[in-house]
């Protein structure tokens, strides 16, 4: 984000990260898209790091339709 508030560019960002204030950065949402966007990810199946198996488990929730609610 820095680099965007310095004027160097814009990015997509998610709506979570949005909510945080970067001095120099205004976000603007994405209105009129009706079509989900394509979520792709790589790992190694030997990782067992809790952040990422909990991302894991995020997204087959999602990829399910079920409930992204965290708790």
């Amino acid at each position: 984000m820095s680099m965007v508030a310095q004027g160097y560019g814009i990015t997509l960002t998610s709506e979570a990260a949005a909510r945080v204030l970067f001095p120099g950065v205004v976000f603007q949402p994405i209105l009129d898209e009706r079509e989900p966007i394509t979520f792709s990810a790589l790992w190694s199946p030997h990782n067992r790091n809790q952040a990422l198996l909990h991302l894991l488990a995020l997204a087959q929730r999602k990829s399910e339709g079920k409930s992204t609610e965290c708790r």
